[in-house]
């Protein structure tokens, strides 16, 4: 019950929908090879999970919750780049 609650919670929350489309931009920008959507800096990334007082682990957490939030949204493309992103920041916050 305890998942279903962090759900329904983080898809209602501005930050979790902004790092969703962050995520989607950073997508955008790989599968278009840099014409389209914009680069995701992992500077910038890191400020912003700090900002919404996220630990590491959570931060974590949110980029896979992210990359759901996207799947029934956009084409097989651009989830696939995005999901690929979710995993490699999932796997950098979690080291």
């Amino acid at each position: 019950m305890f998942g279903l609650f962090n759900t329904v919670k983080w898809n209602n929350d501005p930050n979790q929908q902004r790092l969703a489309l962050m995520l989607l931009e950073g997508a955008k920008y790989d599968v278009s090879r840099g014409s389209n959507g914009a680069f995701l800096n992992i500077r910038e990334m890191i400020a912003f999970t700090q900002q919404c007082g996220w630990s590491d682990k959570e931060a974590s957490n949110r980029f896979i919750h992210a990359v759901s939030m996207l799947k029934p949204m956009v084409d097989p493309n651009l989830y696939s780049a995005a999901k690929a992103i979710g995993q490699n920041l999932y796997n950098a916050y979690r080291a």
